[in-house]
């Protein structure tokens, strides 16, 4: 997520409190991916910098408790980021894994002969 939204214009900033921590995800309901995300219960938390400013270009998809931003999305373009790891959880939670799956097959290339 770091990366989309600096390649946007954002601007990142030091924070605390953010590693081998959980949050509660506080989704946005204006988010495509609400029905998605608001299955996620809470997320962990692995870094160091923050958003501090994000283009207009995106939505906020979600925030933890403290209002720091977890996920975006383009408003225009099928581009989604968010700051937790997946990988990192064992076993890994199965609302995390259906929304990847969802976004992935939704934003695939459809075949002409389908």
């Amino acid at each position: 997520m770091q990366v989309i939204a600096e390649y946007f214009g954002a601007h990142l900033q030091k924070v605390e409190n953010q590693v081998n921590i959980k949050h509660t995800l506080i989704v946005n309901k204006s988010t495509k991916h609400f029905n998605k995300l608001n299955q996620i219960n809470s997320v962990n938390s692995f870094h160091t910098y923050g958003i501090k400013n994000l283009s207009d270009d995106f939505l906020i998809s979600a925030t933890n408790q403290e209002g720091m931003i977890k996920a975006i999305e383009h408003t225009e373009y099928n581009i989604f980021g968010q700051m937790w790891h997946s990988e990192r959880e064992e076993p890994f939670c199965t609302e995390e894994l259906n929304f990847i799956k969802s976004f992935f097959l939704e934003n695939s290339p459809k075949d002409k002969n389908d």
